[in-house]
């Protein structure tokens, strides 16, 4: 995880340095014989006293984050009322069930973890405009999803098996993410 966010840092450079006039600074700094990565570093600590960019929905950009969790959901079989998937997170993955009329629009969308009145329990909550109480939850069957993401360690033809120990991992890892400041994030492809 290191060396992407190293990677991160390189790539955003010329940005970080000249962003609410940091470049100034830096150059004074290189001026006195600082190497790239020293100037480098004052730049990202210049940064973090500012708001990252945000997107067209008010929520901050996942690239603006250098380190930040992400799954990563691709859509693999669809029939007319179920669609399975494979969600990764962490060098893990879980299958998904979602019920094809109710698909999530292909794209990328922030997650928090908010209390669930039906599961009586927290859980990630998708932030998809245009709808609500869209999460990440346990679940058998494609009528269990009632719009959401079902999670599980194996499949039938028709349905996910070994839910809840797919979920309970993905949720510890999610908190342990959101506790230390990490935005998390999921992509639909």
């Amino acid at each position: 995880m290191g060396a992407n966010v190293c990677q991160l840092y390189v790539q955003n450079a010329n940005a970080l340095l000249n962003r609410w006039n940091a470049g100034r600074k830096i150059n004074v700094l290189k001026k006195h014989g600082l190497s790239y990565i020293a100037r480098l570093s004052a730049a990202i600590l210049t940064l973090t006293f500012f708001q990252p960019p945000l997107s067209s929905y008010g929520m901050a950009h996942p690239s603006s984050s250098p380190t930040m969790m992400l799954l990563t959901l691709h859509r693999e079989e669809s029939s007319k009322y179920r669609t399975f998937g494979l969600l990764t997170y962490d060098g893990k993955a879980i299958y998904t069930l979602e019920e094809t009329e109710y698909l999530i629009p292909k794209g990328r969308y922030k997650i928090e973890m908010t209390y669930s009145p039906h599961f009586k329990r927290y859980l990630p909550l998708l932030i998809v405009p245009h709808r609500s109480a869209i999460r990440l939850h346990e679940g058998t069957w494609p009528r269990d999803s009632s719009g959401c993401i079902l999670v599980g360690l194996t499949r039938g033809q028709n349905m996910l098996l070994q839910s809840r120990a797919a979920l309970d991992p993905l949720v510890t890892q999610i908190q342990q993410a959101l506790a230390s400041h990490e935005p998390v994030w999921i992509e639909i492809s």
